[in-house]
C-alpha cells in the first residue's frame, strides 16, 4: 500500500473515532440535562404543593417550616377575621375528648339543683344568662367555678334584633347585671336563637351578618353549638334529652351542647349525661375565650 493510501485510511479511522466520541459525549450531556430538569420539576412541584398547603392552613404569608405549622395554625386562628374568631383556636387534639355543657335562659328555679349535680361530679359548665328574679344565682354559678356569659337582658327578639344599636344596648345591660354579681365584665356571649337564627330577619335585614363581624372586632367571643339536646321544642322527655346528647357527642373530640336550665326535664338529664361522659373518657369543661365556638352559618 502506498504512503498516500495509508495516510488516507489513518485519517478516516481517526475521524470516525473522533465522531464516535463526540456522539457519546452529546448523548451523555442530553441525558444529564434531562435528568436535571426532571429533578428540578419534581422539586418545584413539591415546593408548590407545600406552599398551597400552607396557604390553605394559614393566612400568614411569612414562610415557616413544616415543624411550625401547628403553631402557626393556632396563632392565626386566634387572630383571624371575625368570621373565624375562636371556633377552631383550641379544638382538643386527637385522643382528648372535651364536652362543654351550656345552659341558656337561666338562672331559674332548677338552677340550684343543677349546681348540686355539677358539684357532685366536679363538672364545669357555662351559663348563658338572662335578667330575672333568680339573678342572685349568677354569683353562685361564678363562685362554683363555672363560666357565666351573656345571653340577653330582655330576650325579646323584636326588641334586641330591631337594630344593631338595640342589640348592643341589651348586651351591655346584661353585662352590667353579671358584673354586679361577679365583679367581672365578661366578653363571652351567645346570640338568642344562635347566630344562624332567621327570626331576626323579621325585624332587621342583615343584622346577624353585621353583628357577627362587629362584636368580635369589639373584643367579644360568641358561641353556638354542635350538639342540641332537643329541649327547646323537640322533646319534653328526660330520656330523650339524654339520648340526644350522648348520641351527639359520640365520636367528637369537642362538643358544645345546648340545654336550658329553666326546664326541669332537661336538668334531670344532666347527671346521666355526665356519668356516661366520664365513663367514656370525656372531660366536662367551661368555655373561655380560647374554646371552640362552633359558629353556625349566618342566615340573615
Amino acid at each position: 500500500m502506498s504512503y498516500n493510501n495509508r495516510y488516507k485510511l489513518s485519517r478516516t479511522i481517526f475521524i470516525s473515532i473522533l465522531v464516535g466520541i463526540l456522539a457519546i459525549s452529546v448523548c451523555a450531556v442530553v441525558a444529564y440535562v434531562g435528568v436535571s430538569n426532571g429533578e428540578t420539576d419534581d422539586n418545584l412541584s413539591s415546593l408548590t404543593d407545600s406552599g398551597s398547603d400552607n396557604s390553605v392552613i394559614s393566612d400568614n404569608s411569612e414562610a415557616s417550616s413544616s415543624s411550625d405549622t401547628s403553631q402557626t395554625v393556632s396563632s392565626d386562628d386566634s387572630s383571624n377575621s371575625s368570621s373565624d374568631i375562636s371556633p377552631s383556636s383550641d379544638v382538643p387534639q386527637s385522643g382528648t375528648k372535651v364536652c362543654y355543657l351550656t345552659f341558656d335562659d337561666g338562672p331559674g328555679p332548677y338552677t340550684e339543683e343543677l349546681l348540686e349535680i355539677l358539684d357532685k361530679y366536679d363538672a364545669k359548665v357555662t351559663f348563658f344568662v338572662v335578667n330575672g328574679k333568680y339573678n342572685d344565682l349568677i354569683k353562685k354559678e361564678y363562685e362554683a367555678g363555672h363560666t357565666v356569659a351573656i345571653h340577653s337582658y330582655c330576650h325579646t327578639y323584636k326588641t334586641i334584633y330591631s337594630s344593631t344599636d338595640a342589640y348592643y344596648d341589651d348586651l351591655y345591660k346584661m353585662r352590667d347585671v353579671i358584673y354586679k354579681q361577679t365583679g367581672v365584665y365578661t366578653n363571652l356571649f351567645r346570640f338568642p336563637g344562635g347566630s344562624s337564627n332567621t327570626v331576626s330577619l323579621k325585624h332587621c335585614k342583615g343584622i346577624m351578618s353585621q353583628l357577627t363581624k362587629t362584636l368580635p372586632n369589639d373584643g367579644f367571643f360568641y358561641f353556638d353549638w354542635n350538639v342540641s339536646s332537643g329541649d327547646a321544642g323537640e322533646t319534653t322527655s328526660t330520656d330523650q334529652v339524654v339520648s340526644n346528647v350522648i348520641n351527639g357527642i359520640k365520636g367528637k373530640n369537642a362538643s358544645i351542647v345546648l340545654q336550658h336550665d329553666i326546664k326541669k326535664f332537661s336538668v334531670d338529664a344532666v347527671e346521666e349525661i355526665i356519668k356516661w361522659g366520664l365513663a367514656n373518657g370525656y372531660t366536662f369543661k367551661a368555655l373561655d375565650s380560647n374554646s371552640p365556638g362552633f359558629h353556625h352559618k349566618v342566615n340573615n
